[in-house]
């Protein structure tokens, strides 16, 4: 019976901690755009990377589309 109230003292704890950091955050704009940008570039590498990867590229030529494919 101790364990479960301390895991629940715990359990407390960390979600009042978690609530604590959230409500100081303030939910104003940012003052530059430095985010925004980082995350537009690793969108567009993700874009690059997927469709650098894609059956066309490696093979030159599309997978058969027949019902012996077993791609």
């Amino acid at each position: 019976m101790t364990e479960m109230i301390v895991f629940w003292g715990v359990l407390a704890a960390v979600s009042g901690a978690a609530a604590a950091v959230l409500l100081r955050r303030r939910n104003g704009r940012t003052r530059n755009a430095d985010g925004l940008l980082v995350e537009r570039a690793a969108r567009d590498a993700a874009v690059d990377y997927r469709s650098a990867d894609n059956g066309l590229a490696v093979h030159r030529v599309t997978p058969p589309m027949g019902d012996g494919f077993r791609g």
